[in-house]
């Protein structure tokens, strides 16, 4: 007489463990793995979905871990299931990709039973994933909801580039304006961030070109 949900076993590692095992991967393949994420989610919203907690938890990256190639497999969980549905205060970890309005909700003495995550939302979580994967550390530091807001609110974000030197204008100026504190000042949907990494990618592509081209003469 009990319910049961059946679903696809996914093999692989989190984001975490595969960022753990090879470091900081190649700029390229940084910029191609978040901008095929926000393909994932723009489908999903399409579909009505709207991811509540994107962090490296719920992504999964299939096969041996590699730091070579930009086409690396995943896979995006946790779909459609709330956000605070989950004590995420016990896993400091998840907390340090959420956008401010959501550590602010996770904040409150008590939490709205439901909770609706925001393409913008979305947008700093994508933002803090590139962050994490170009630079090796959250954005933020902190292990709480409130180290997290407050070091947010004091507008303490180190630019990328300033940890990674070999992080381009462009993508550096992306990742800042996607971690913006305030919600009107970042890309307003994840469409517009995977259009922006798109032309970063491009921009890295043609740079590789030319930097691989032998010199006339």
């Amino acid at each position: 007489g009990g319910c049961y949900i059946a679903t696809e076993l996914v093999r692989g590692q989190s984001l975490f463990g595969w960022a753990d095992q090879i470091g900081i991967p190649p700029l390229a393949q940084v910029v191609e793995l978040v901008r095929r994420l926000t393909i994932g989610l723009q489908a999903a919203a399409r579909a009505g979905v709207v991811h509540d907690a994107l962090n490296p938890r719920n992504v999964r990256v299939l096969g041996a871990a590699k730091n070579t190639g930009t086409r690396t497999p995943l896979k995006l969980l946790d779909l459609g299931v709330p956000a605070l549905l989950f004590d995420h205060t016990r896993d400091p970890q998840a907390l340090r990709f959420m956008a401010p309005e959501q550590l602010g909700v996770l904040a409150q003495p008590e939490p709205p039973l439901t909770f609706r995550c925001s393409a913008t939302m979305n947008v700093y979580s994508c933002g803090s994933l590139l962050y994490y994967l170009a630079t090796g550390g959250p954005p933020h530091a902190g292990l709480t909801v409130a180290e997290l807001l407050a070091s947010q609110a004091g507008g303490r974000l180190t630019p990328p580039v300033r940890i990674n030197p070999q992080i381009s204008a462009g993508l550096n100026a992306v990742v800042v304006r996607a971690l913006a504190i305030d919600p009107s000042e970042r890309f307003v949907s994840v469409a517009e961030l995977g259009e922006a990494l798109a032309s970063v990618s491009r921009s890295v592509s043609q740079h590789m070109r030319t930097s691989l081209t032998p010199p006339p003469g």
